[in-house]
């Protein structure tokens, strides 16, 4: 509710005469009466939460940290690290050298996990803007050394992902493509328009919206590949829920 108080307000109307404030300037034709009209008007807003929803709508805008969107994202993330540790388990005895690049992978997604939950990134940029000038598409200064860092790692997996089944391989290039036009490509476009208009346009709103699809669904893609590489390595996957001397009981003749 708003409440609005207008603390002082005075209005006085005197005639002037010709020897008053000879020495201002009037426009030509100009009423010889001096209006003094003070008004100072102070707005308190009571209960601000109601315009946002009571806070819902902070909590899921995809351009704030630390809110659910955020947290969906991290554990996503953390969810695709899980499922390579498993991949990894499942080909460390085997001879063809990939279980190490199943494990950097593993250990990639866990950070990013970490770096999407803790704004690891944000820092990073702060950094950089301290040496580096923050303009145009790098504005957000975090995309060149997390830019840098995506050319060397995709050099040194590209051996590794054109060797996976077809399938994989091309689920897995779908969606880094997904993931990386979000993270990066539509990001930079943001960092572009704040810079320009700030972040309060339209198109702002509509860039860092697009640029978190992107990402969320990069990130579905890429654990639905992890899935189906893991029935085509190992079967069937299921999960059983009980106590293990349960189990042991079920197995008795």
């Amino acid at each position: 509710m708003a409440l609005v108080i207008i603390d002082t307000l005075s209005a006085n109307f005197r005639p002037g005469n010709e020897n008053d404030h000879a020495d201002r300037k009037r426009p030509q034709g100009a009423n010889r009466i001096r209006r003094d009209f003070d008004i100072e008007l102070r707005v308190e807003v009571d209960g601000s939460d109601d315009d946002e929803l009571f806070g819902l709508v902070d909590l899921f805008d995809l351009a704030i940290e630390g809110n659910i969107p955020i947290l969906y994202s991290a554990v996503a993330m953390l969810f695709c690290s899980a499922l390579l540790a498993l991949i990894t388990h499942t080909n460390w005895h085997k001879p063809d050298g990939k279980r190490f690049y199943w494990l950097g992978l593993t250990m990639l997604f866990l950070f990013l996990a970490l770096d999407e939950g803790a704004v690891i990134h944000e820092a990073v940029g702060d950094y950089f803007e301290q040496y580096l000038s923050a303009t145009g598409f790098f504005y957000f200064m975090w995309v060149v050394p997390y830019g840098i860092a995506t050319v060397v790692l995709g050099l040194v997996f590209l051996k590794f992902v054109l060797g996976l089944p077809k399938n994989t391989r091309l689920r897995f290039i779908v969606a880094g493509v997904i993931f990386l036009t979000g993270v990066l490509g539509i990001e930079m476009l943001g960092a572009r328009e704040a810079d320009l208009h700030d972040t309060d346009t339209v198109l702002y709103c509509v860039l860092y919206t697009i640029e978190e699809m992107l990402e969320m669904l990069g990130i579905i893609v890429f654990i639905y590949a992890l899935l189906s590489h893991l029935v085509q390595e190992t079967g069937p996957l299921s999960i059983v829920v009980g106590r293990a001397d349960d189990d042991v009981h079920e197995r008795r003749p």
